[in-house]
């Protein structure tokens, strides 16, 4: 594992689209962050955090478009993210796509 300081995160973008995972700090936990698109990375943090794949992984879109292109707002959630955004909101959302929201 890399450590990456913030300064650099250029490379941590580039370990993503190797398929790479990257642990980012926040004020309140850390994430271990993959490319949601990518199965094998998806799985890398299920076996790194031995979490059952009965539980989803979040999400985080960088931005309010990307959300809309990936999930179902229906217009109550549609209003909190516009609302909120950017922040610690989070929402429970249908994917588009069902068969990559069953590999997340």
């Amino acid at each position: 594992m890399n450590i990456v300081p913030t300064t650099e995160i250029d490379s941590a973008a580039h370990a993503l689209d190797e398929g790479k995972l990257v642990i980012v700090p926040t004020e309140r936990w850390y994430m271990l962050c993959a490319d949601a698109g990518n199965t094998n990375a998806c799985s890398q943090i299920f076996t790194a955090k031995q979490r059952s794949t009965t539980h989803s992984l979040a999400f985080i879109a960088r931005s309010l478009d990307h959300v809309r292109e990936v999930f179902v707002l229906n217009p109550q959630a549609e209003r909190l993210a516009w609302s909120f955004w950017p922040g610690h909101l989070a929402l429970t959302l249908p994917w588009r796509d069902q068969e990559v929201g069953a590999q997340c």
